[in-house]
């Protein structure tokens, strides 16, 4: 029954089974008025602000790179 509930109130990110988010911040972020907008709303929600300030998307000598399942769904959005 838990499951249940939890498919009801969250939305699948970018048709990506791993990745979700809350139905209405998922709402909220689609309202974006841009595509960029919207996925710096998504980046937001989906990491931490600790893996974003440690993180870029592809990563570097210095930096870890952020999860690419997650970064590819925000991309199919």
């Amino acid at each position: 029954m838990y499951d249940f509930i939890i498919l009801v109130d969250t939305v699948e990110v970018g048709g990506s089974e791993s990745v979700w988010l809350g139905r209405n911040d998922f709402a909220s972020i689609k309202g974006a008025s841009k595509p960029s907008a919207m996925a710096l709303r998504l980046t937001d929600k989906l990491f931490s602000k600790a893996t974003l300030i440690r993180s870029t998307v592809h990563g570097t000598k210095d930096f870890e790179p952020l999860d690419p399942t997650t970064i590819s769904a925000i991309k199919s959005e």
